[in-house]
């Protein structure tokens, strides 16, 4: 394969330092080292300010790239069926794959399709590790997949764009013919190119940057946070009662004063202010947001809503709809004006969220514009139908009469066509109606459901259900026995005879069939007549369009924070006025930067909490840089006010005591409906399994996973799964449901772990199992949560588990019960957080020895493991080891 690249070929700045990079500089950790500076906490200008996230971001590719290649053996890939080159200067090629697509070497079945943004590797063979390819720098080829089956291709079927031409004619390391090309996916572009989008717009100074400008020096902010919440808000604003829909959404104070907070900072149109909410684990957040979600959009607010991840943005839809349907009798609402935007597979798009998916919606709508078959057809039709009915009768009998004349007799005198032949007006009727009718119904419901709400009038509305309800009154009237001696003459007389009839309601004619079949005609005709007048509907053609136009008229979008720059290239109908951000403390300031560029947004809500997990950084480089650190987390530094939530409605008293006191400072109160009765669940028997307790397994032992990259602890494996195979006898007794997470800080723990399932699962299905890391909970809960600690060893070295966010979001998963798995001495020694844990855990009571449960003690000692596992460790070696190999 050829290395040197057509000079002067433009491509994204992305793919740029991608095809620039040797696998020497991806793999070497301190190539832009130099280049990268910390990230401060105010700028003077906005190019200092957009400048400063550029190089961290490169660095961050980088590490990304570097962490892929170490693990190449590992990689999903592809073998490509044929390869032909079709702009060579620009090192363009069509390339077609062979299915099935699986990933290999990981032991797992996952089926790897390759997407718009991924970059490959095209090798002759699979490297067993990255030193194969350093050894043979001519043995690879980069390329990024340029368009997929969603561009129109065929499936199976790319076009990549490639770092050099492609030559597969001739394994150049064996000097032999090799027709054979694997490519094996690195990673995908898309969120960088999005990033790299979002600062190039800024440095242009081509977005918008009313809101950017805000957060660029601490003297620019309000810090006081929240404006000031006036008596005329609470009334009403544009005839909405703000007061009454509050009191609908059974919401605590500090919930309501934060939606209250947000809509004020909206009607302050003369100033551009950002509004943080300080959501702690448990405090209804997803509530509050959906609830201030709805309420902006009975006030016509145009919002954009974003998260980091798409659970985070699904689970927020989700309950969006349940709350739309649930007022749907108070205020009525369209689908339309509801899109969730982004991909089906990410988002896992499901029955009860396909009505606002945009790709569903634009395949639904496509039919509807359709010009033989769309909704001006479908009014048409019905009308035509109604005036000219009989003629068609007579039309569709010639035509019969003609096809059986050239098919011949015995065609003819086929039952089936027999019964044709003879059918009467009032079966035709019959027949054609319904047909239409269905057509008709199916049509302006999909206009109606899937169009915003500014595509129809209130009142053409009102006309589209009341003639849909006249037309199946008078489907009903035709499948009646009785009154069809006339009824070709019904069809025939000019209908406007009638028009006085349909003056009055269909519905308070008299018992008469033939009364009713005139009175209905009449009133169906009115109705369509007036309706192809009134009716004003954006003709659209093509799904794309369609795309367009529902992205430029819908009220609320939801997507992630980098999906939503696909909102940059349209042309806008209706600006934003707002952007809410979810889990905003998860997201890397330079990605919010993305949502924020967007026209005419003038107010952003940002709702997390900084003291959780932030947004992963591969990079050490760029972490300490403070890539990492979200928009949320550098304002709250700078002593921008935020709102709390002070209500927990997740946990038991007993596990949101601790968390509370060491991460909140006691700020937050416990909710009415865990501090009753019915919120305490006893599993099993004993003080060890109550609601909270630290179980101390005094010889448990770690050491590192086949590759030394990850920790595990097989004594605490052998207590999980005795915990978890009793709560599979009690649970199959009891028949109660039961969800139980499993917490594990390291990567192969959590293997050992799942390893151990199997026929566990097996044996109960009341009872859910999760096993994950910490980064893998943050925004969930279970029933039950077992928390594994792995460490244990006499040097008190507990790596990364000592971070405090890390540490916050694993106490904080659980409802009823959390038990924590650990080696008290070696969490002491650490002198961090956790030796405040166990020995709050001992002055509460709740600090246990595993072995007083004789089960776990039996199971320990069948397991084999001892004491001398654990004093073999090599202390010096861990701590040698604790930067370079903790996962």
């Amino acid at each position: 394969m050829a290395t040197k690249r057509t000079q002067g070929q433009h491509f994204d700045s992305v793919v740029r330092h991608i095809f620039s990079w040797s696998i020497s500089d991806i793999l070497n950790n301190n190539i832009f080292k130099d280049k990268v500076k910390k990230i401060p906490d105010t700028f003077d200008t906005v190019e200092n300010y957009f400048e400063s996230f550029t190089y961290p971001l490169v660095e961050e590719m980088r590490a990304e790239m570097c962490s892929n290649l170490e693990a190449i053996s590992h990689a999903p890939f592809v073998e490509i069926k044929s390869l032909k080159c079709t702009k060579p200067k620009e090192l363009i090629y069509r390339i077609a794959i062979m299915p099935p697509f699986r990933s290999s070497g990981s032991g797992d079945n996952e089926i790897y399709s390759p997407r718009k943004g991924d970059i490959l590797m095209l090798l002759h063979s699979r490297p067993s590790d990255v030193s194969d390819l350093i050894q043979d720098q001519q043995s690879h080829r980069l390329c990024e997949v340029f368009k997929d089956e969603f561009d129109g291709l065929p499936p199976y079927n790319y076009v990549i764009m490639a770092s050099g031409e492609i030559n597969i004619s001739k394994d150049t390391r064996k000097g032999r013919a090799n027709s054979r090309l694997l490519a094996n996916f690195q990673m995908s572009t898309i969120t960088y190119n999005r990033i790299f989008k979002a600062l190039s717009i800024g440095l242009a100074r081509g977005g918008n940057l009313g809101v950017i400008q805000k957060v660029l020096r601490p003297d620019s902010m309000d810090t006081e946070g929240n404006v000031f919440i006036s008596s005329d808000l609470v009334g009403s604003i544009h005839d909405v009662d703000i007061r009454t829909h509050l009191s609908k959404l059974d919401l605590n104070e500090s919930q309501t004063n934060a939606i209250l907070n947000c809509i004020s900072a909206r009607q302050c149109r003369h100033k551009k202010l950002i509004n943080l909410i300080w959501g702690p684990p448990g405090t209804g957040k997803t509530k509050m947001i959906t609830g201030l979600v709805w309420l902006l959009d009975q006030l016509g607010c145009r919002t954009l809503i974003c998260a980091p991840t798409n659970a985070a943005v699904r689970e927020v839809v989700s309950r969006l709809l349940k709350l739309l349907k649930e007022f749907s009798a108070i205020s009525p609402c369209r689908m339309g004006d509801v899109v969730l935007l982004g991909n089906e597979k990410w988002l896992k798009v499901t029955d009860d969220l396909q009505d606002v998916f945009l790709d569903y919606r634009a395949k639904k709508l496509v039919e509807c514009f359709a010009l033989l078959t769309g909704w001006k057809h479908c009014l048409s039709s019905v009308l035509e139908f109604f005036i000219d009915g009989v003629s068609i009768y007579k039309q569709d009998l010639h035509y019969k009469k003609i096809l059986r004349e050239e098919k011949g007799r015995d065609w003819a005198n086929k039952a089936e066509d027999a019964d044709i032949d003879e059918e009467s007006f009032v079966s035709f009727a019959k027949r054609e109606f319904s047909s239409l009718v269905k057509k008709f119904t199916t049509c302006f419901g999909t206009l109606h459901r899937h169009l915003p709400r500014d595509a129809f009038s209130d009142d053409n509305c009102k006309k589209i259900y009341n003639l849909i309800d006249s037309l199946e009154c008078f489907k009903n009237l035709l499948s009646k026995e009785e009154g069809f001696s006339n009824l070709e003459e019904i069809f025939v007389s000019p209908y406007q005879d009638a028009m006085s009839l349909a003056e009055t309601s269909f519905e308070q004619c008299n018992s008469s069939t033939e009364f009713n079949l005139r009175h209905t005609r009449a009133y169906c005709c009115q109705m369509l007549k007036m309706l192809e007048k009134s009716l004003n509907i954006t003709s659209l053609s093509g799904k794309l369009s369609i795309e367009d136009f529902c992205l430029q008229t819908a009220n609320l979008i939801f997507c992630t924070a980098s999906t939503s720059a696909k909102l940059y290239r349209l042309e806008v109908k209706r600006p934003f006025e707002l952007v809410v951000i979810d889990e905003a403390a998860q997201l890397k300031e330079s990605e919010s930067l993305v949502p924020m560029q967007i026209s005419f947004i003038d107010h952003a809500v940002l709702i997390g909490d900084e003291r959780q997990l932030p947004a992963l950084v591969k990079s050490k480089v760029s972490e300490n840089a403070m890539f990492g650190r979200s928009l949320f987390e550098r304002l709250c530094s700078l002593g921008h006010r935020k709102h709390l939530l002070n209500i927990q409605y997740r946990m038991h008293p007993s596990i949101s005591l601790f968390p509370n006191a060491n991460f909140y400072e006691n700020k937050i109160l416990n909710g009415s409906n865990v501090t009753g009765k019915n919120h305490r669940r006893k599993y099993l028997p004993g003080p060890m399994y109550g609601p909270y307790s630290f179980i101390n397994i005094k010889h448990g032992y770690e050491s590192f996973d086949n590759i030394g990259r990850s920790r595990k602890n097989d004594i605490e494996v052998t207590v999980v799964m005795h915990i978890l195979s009793s709560l599979v006898t009690s649970t199959n007794r009891t028949r109660q449901r039961l969800s139980v997470g499993i917490i594990c800080p390291y990567t192969a723990q959590v293997l050992a772990i799942q390893d151990s399932l199997g026929k566990l699962h097996r044996r109960n299905s009341n009872m859910k199992v999760k096993v994950s890391s910490v980064d893998g909970f943050q925004g969930s809960e279970e029933d039950v949560i077992i928390l594994c600690t792995v460490r244990s060893n006499a040097g008190g070295l507990i790596g990364f588990l000592s971070n405090c966010n890390r540490t916050n979001v694993s106490l904080t998963r659980a409802r009823y019960c959390l038990w924590i798995l650990g080696n008290a001495p070696t969490l002491i020694s650490s002198g961090s957080i956790w030796a405040r844990l166990v020995s709050d855990a001992k002055a509460r009571n709740c600090f246990f020895d595993a072995t007083e449960d004789r089960g776990i003690a039996t199971a320990i000692s069948k397991s084999g493991f001892g004491r001398s596992n654990a004093d073999s460790i090599n202390f010096d070696q861990l701590r040698i080891s604790e930067r370079s190999k903790e996962v």
